[in-house]
């Protein structure tokens, strides 16, 4: 029998103490995984414009992963924790896929920083790059690594500003209508309904 799934307000604190570790636990997996396989992945590619491609191609899939998150807070009985969990995983993904094109860039051609980089040292430009604290001490070089470099810091902010606030409007749209409800063919109940109002 699957469990009765209720709305926030009607949880014990049991069950939202429960619903709160399960939160935590899965934004914790989920930065797990992405930066184990982040450090496990080899980025000594000689191609530029191969790496050029994929970081396209990864930002396409973040969007859409930005899209399917928003869908699973709409569809959750605790919108607000679900918000969380999602922010914490479009963020980690976010940081991978930058620090994979830094280290890929590097090792292409190490002159483009101020120094060679390796796997820790991407993640640590990178997010010092997001955190908008730049301490100087790695610094991009030349035309295209500063390019790249600018549209992380113009995607940080539409992550900051439009990602959240889909999210946190989502929760809010889900916490005001209740979640929404599907059949098992992925449509909402009444969808397609003659006798719908």
């Amino acid at each position: 029998m699957p469990r009765a799934i209720k709305p926030w307000a009607d949880l014990t604190l049991r069950q939202r103490q429960a619903e709160v570790a399960l939160s935590l636990v899965h934004v914790l997996l989920s930065w797990a995984g992405v930066l184990l396989v982040y450090f496990l992945l080899p980025f000594d590619r000689d191609q530029w414009s191969d790496e050029l491609v994929r970081l396209l191609v990864a930002l396409v899939l973040l969007a859409l992963l930005v899209a399917w998150q928003v869908s699973k807070v709409l569809d959750s009985h605790v919108p607000t924790l679900r918000a969380g969990q999602a922010l914490g995983t479009i963020l980690v993904v976010f940081l991978a896929v930058f620090s994979s094109a830094y280290l890929t860039l590097s090792h292409a051609d190490p002159s483009r920083f101020t120094q060679p980089i390796d796997h820790v040292d991407a993640l640590y430009f990178t997010v010092t790059t997001f955190a908008t604290v730049g301490f100087g001490d790695i610094t991009a070089v030349g035309d295209l690594t500063r390019a790249l470099v600018t549209v992380q810091m113009v995607l940080d902010l539409v992550l900051i500003g439009l990602v959240v606030r889909l999210l946190m409007a989502a929760a809010r749209l889900s916490r005001e209508n209740g979640p929404r409800q599907r059949t098992g063919h992925g449509r909402r109940a009444g969808d397609g309904d003659a006798d719908a109002s």
